[in-house]
């Protein structure tokens, strides 16, 4: 069956998140369930890949398929994630072209729909959204109007975002 044609329910399964203190942290203040879509906003001062790495460890376990896209990331974060993890790591680096970045992002939740269609559960770790959104915007990222430039590459995250839900 398509996955756009799959009846989808409210996210009530809960991943337990119980492997480290991270992972304890999440289910006891921000349980996630499968089928959810869920952000952690940090500040900037916060490695995010060691809590990319710390959350892909807890969703190992969680009886899913799990991958982790890095989109306009640093070499060596992405060696570090790739040489840290046991789950598939989707990556491209800054300096690649944002039309790839984008591609390679859109393929990844494409594959993850074929999944869920046979019947799999699937997790996606996003490292960074706002470099999602700075694929996005391509060339236009740094000038240009607000609506016809950033509104429409939020929209394109967004439709990412929301394929996250849970069917039968």
């Amino acid at each position: 069956m398509d996955f756009s044609n799959l009846p989808t329910f409210y996210a009530d399964e809960l991943i337990n998140l119980d492997g480290t203190a991270l992972g304890k942290e999440l289910t006891e203040k921000a349980p996630i369930n499968k089928g959810q879509r869920a952000v952690i906003a940090v500040p900037y001062s916060v490695d995010k890949s060691v809590l990319t790495i710390e959350l892909a460890k807890n969703l190992k376990n969680a009886d899913a398929k799990t991958s982790v896209l890095l989109v306009g990331e640093n070499p060596e974060e992405i060696d570090e994630i790739k040489r840290t993890l046991d789950v598939e790591v989707v990556a491209t680096r800054f300096d690649t072209d944002y039309e790839i970045q984008t591609s390679v992002a859109e393929l990844l939740i494409e594959r993850a729909k074929r999944a869920v269609e046979r019947g799999e559960d699937v997790v996606i770790i996003i490292n960074s959204t706002t470099n999602l959104v700075k694929a996005y915007l391509g060339e236009d990222a740094y000038g240009g109007n607000l609506f016809t430039t950033i509104v429409p590459a939020l929209m394109k995250v967004k439709r990412i975002m929301s394929s996250a839900v849970k069917t039968s």
